[in-house]
């Protein structure tokens, strides 16, 4: 239930967050409540992938195409994540995630996420999305152009050939990617 409250926190900080550019960090805090623990008594690993999908919204709202897209029946699609955990998130601390779009290709866009707390990264994820719509993958310009209102170009970041490798690794293995 607790997500719940957070995507409507989010929906609601999207109607009045600064617009900020495609390359910029978006940042939005969090809580750990005792419901995103484990065991352990810290953050489940699979809650920092929970609560990443709810970081990238909030870099919707900013760059003005969260309302946007649904019109279009476009919709993102993450097609991998790699993450590493340096640090726990204990219950009831506060943190901040920072979603940064770092490049894009003629398919992916290529996004890091960072768990933050008191200026210490607790956690650094890396990850691969696209967007679909009606018509299959949606080319990274149009909804750039969209964000914008013209083209901004990619800049060029060392994350784009980590996926291209391992793309080209799972496809000679067998593994499917979206197309």
């Amino acid at each position: 239930m607790n997500l719940l409250f957070r995507m409507m926190r989010i929906f609601f900080l999207s109607m009045f967050c600064p617009r900020i550019g495609p390359f910029e960090e978006s940042s939005v805090r969090f809580t750990v409540w005792p419901s995103d623990c484990d065991i352990n008594l810290h953050m489940n690993n699979g809650r920092y992938l929970t609560i990443m999908d709810l970081g990238r919204t909030h870099l919707l709202s900013q760059l003005r195409l969260l309302w946007r897209l649904p019109g279009r029946r476009w919709f993102p699609v993450v097609g991998g994540v790699h993450i590493d955990y340096y640090r726990s998130l204990d219950p009831l601390q506060q943190y901040d995630l920072v979603t940064q779009l770092l490049a894009y290709d003629e398919k992916w866009f290529y996004l890091e996420q960072r768990f933050e707390r008191q200026g210490r990264v607790m956690a650094r994820a890396h990850l691969r999305a696209l967007f679909l719509g009606p018509g299959g993958k949606v080319d990274p310009v149009d909804v750039v152009t969209l964000a914008m209102g013209e083209l901004i170009p990619s800049p060029v970041h060392e994350v784009t050939e980590y996926w291209k490798g391992s793309a080209e690794g799972a496809n000679a293995a067998g593994g499917d990617f979206i197309a």
